[in-house]
């Protein structure tokens, strides 16, 4: 399950007039290594999540949102430690 981390919205200015909100953290916790892989490929699981999360923020900003730019989401993921089989 993962951990949405924001504050209240903020607008800051661009260099280019329109204003940008400030960012999502998504704490997406351990992953296995093909998640990491996939993540960074723009496929699976984690970026099914990561999507979902993009979704519920535009549609809580609503009309906010309209003329702004959004940032994209910043994920933070560790790598999940690999299970060794020993003899014992």
């Amino acid at each position: 399950m993962s951990n949405v981390v924001t504050e209240k919205p903020t607008a800051l200015p661009a260099a280019n007039g329109a204003t940008v909100m400030a960012p999502v953290i998504l704490s997406l916790g351990k992953k296995k290594n093909k998640a990491i892989k996939q993540l960074k490929r723009g496929k699976g699981s984690a970026m099914d999540e990561l999507m979902g999360v993009v979704e519920q923020v535009q549609n809580n900003l609503g009309e906010q949102a309209a003329g702004k730019l959004i940032l994209p989401v910043v994920v933070i993921y560790s790598k999940k430690q690999r299970r060794i089989r020993g003899l014992f």
